[in-house]
């Protein structure tokens, strides 16, 4: 997805209200728990039952950005991925992108 289509997204559900149909909402979890079930062994290790893991192996290679709980902050993402945290003024989105970053919440 192009970075200024993901964060229009974001956008618009971050001032959305009421939230979304429990249909909804289940459909967007169920797809959630699919990306997540999916990451590589490499950065979600496997368990014991070889199912997705607990823990995250991040690069140590790259900048992380830690990013608090965001319940009931439905800005907040948004405005991480619009901040320009480095000296070279390039937004996190399009470090995350370009596979520059990496974020952690």
């Amino acid at each position: 997805m192009e970075t200024s289509v993901l964060l229009d997204t974001i956008r618009q559900l971050a001032i959305r209200w009421p939230l979304p149909a429990s249909a909804e909402l289940a459909a967007i979890f169920r797809k959630a728990t699919t990306v997540l079930e999916n990451l590589p062994a490499a950065i979600r290790p496997r368990a014991s039952d070889g199912r997705a893991g607990g823990l995250l192996e991040l690069d140590t290679t790259l900048p992380t950005l830690i990013l608090p709980d965001l319940h009931a902050r439905p800005g907040l993402l948004l405005d991480l991925l619009e901040t320009r945290p480095l000296a070279d003024g390039i937004a996190v989105a399009d470090l995350l992108a370009a596979r520059k970053i990496q974020v952690l919440m």
